[in-house]
Formats: C-alpha cells, sequence, structure tokens
C-alpha cells in the first residue's frame, strides 16, 4: 500500500511539475524615478521551454511623491509593449491619492478590475495607495517614453505576448512625466510566466501515469 500511495504521488509531482511550467524571473535591483524623466529596468529570461501562455508583472515596493506623474510600461522580448499603469484616470482626471508607503502592485490580465476605469480608482483607502491585483491599463493616456515609441502597444497581456517565445530582454519604463518630484521601486520587480503545456508533455505524463497502473495492477495481483 505505501508503495502504491508513493507511485502515485510521484505521478501526480511529475503532472503538476510538466503541466503547470510557472516560472518567475526577479530583478531586485532599486529602481530610482528621476524628476522628468524615465527610469528602465530590464529581466532576462532564459531557459524557459515552450512558449508562453500567460503571464502577470509585480512592481514591488513602489512609491513617488506625486502618483500622478507616473506611467509604468513593460516591453517583451518580442517588442510588443503594453502599459501596466497611467496614474490618472481614463477621463483624465488627475488621481489625487498618495502613497502613504511603498506598496506592491502586480498586473494580470485575469484580475477582476484595472486599476483605473472611467468611474475612479481602485487599490485607495482612505486617499492613499494600497497596492493590490489589477488588469494592464493597456492602452496609453500619454506619450509613450522615448526609448520605445514605434513599438506595438496592446490592450492586454494575452494580445501581446501570447504564443511567444519569451526568452530574451524583458523591459519595464517607469516614467515622471511631471517637475519637481520622483520616485522609486525599492525592491524592484518580478515577472511571472506560465507555459503552454506541449502535446509531447501531455503523452510523457500520460504514459507515465498508465505504466504506474501496470505495476501496481500487478502487485495486487501477486498479493491476492
Amino acid at each position: 500500500m505505501l508503495m502504491k500511495r508513493s507511485l502515485f504521488a510521484f505521478a501526480a509531482l511529475i503532472a503538476g511539475a510538466s503541466l503547470c511550467g510557472q516560472t518567475t524571473f526577479v530583478n531586485s535591483t532599486y529602481i530610482s524615478v528621476p524628476d522628468q524623466g524615465t527610469a528602465v529596468s530590464s529581466i532576462q529570461v532564459s531557459g524557459f521551454a515552450g512558449s508562453l501562455s500567460s503571464l502577470s508583472v509585480s512592481l514591488n515596493g513602489l512609491s513617488h511623491e506625486i502618483p500622478d506623474d507616473l506611467q509604468i510600461v513593460l516591453v517583451g522580448s518580442n517588442g510588443n509593449a503594453v502599459t501596466l499603469a497611467d496614474f490618472i484616470v481614463a477621463d483624465g482626471a488627475v488621481l489625487n491619492a498618495w502613497f502613504n508607503t511603498p506598496v506592491t502592485l502586480t498586473f494580470s490580465d485575469t484580475a477582476p478590475q484595472r486599476f483605473f476605469t472611467d468611474t475612479g480608482a481602485f487599490g485607495l483607502s482612505d486617499g492613499n495607495i494600497t497596492g493590490g491585483v489589477f488588469r494592464p491599463l493597456g492602452d496609453n493616456l500619454r506619450e509613450l517614453p522615448a526609448a520605445i515609441n514605434g513599438a506595438t502597444v496592446c490592450m492586454t497581456f494575452q494580445e501581446a505576448f501570447s504564443g511567444s517565445n519569451p526568452n530574451g530582454t524583458w523591459t519595464l519604463y517607469v516614467r515622471d512625466v511631471a517637475a519637481v518630484d520622483v520616485g522609486f521601486i525599492t525592491n524592484g520587480w518580478s515577472l511571472s510566466l506560465t507555459a503552454v503545456p506541449e502535446p509531447a508533455t501531455y503523452g510523457v505524463v500520460t504514459g507515465l501515469i498508465a505504466l504506474i497502473g501496470v505495476v501496481v495492477a500487478r502487485r495486487g495481483r501477486r498479493s491476492v
């Protein structure tokens, strides 16, 4: 019985590792956002097997003296871009909120809402930005950083990156668009990538489970 449980546990472990395929890449270097300038930070993805199914991006410890100044854009290894956030609400009004402490903002296509919508902003408490998980803004409200002019700007991560080979350089642009104030991201950022399961992977896992079933059946007959 112990052998049977061990074999099935091993099969489940292999299946989970093969079919999920999520890998996180991190650049934890402190990012300083200059006044009326653009901070640039890159993550080099390598050794990722297969094509990309989905992704999420986390900014770890974001703060700025005037959040309305911020625009944050991700450019993938395939050259496509997605605006994560532009700290002006969709009707052009200012956010009128503050970073009481540095926060973590995560962006994912599966989040229930954007940070900003036509009716206002989410992720706030008493006028302070509290962080959370949000859909990327997608369309930029202001001009893109000059360094990425000409990039194809997409509405979602799915549209921009799904099916691509993610190996290569991913770049985060954090732009300050107005004078006087500055910002930072204390612990850098991270990129979590999930692979499309390959047909061959299903075959290997299915074959392994079938083989274990045969072994267990034979052991069962022997013990009768």
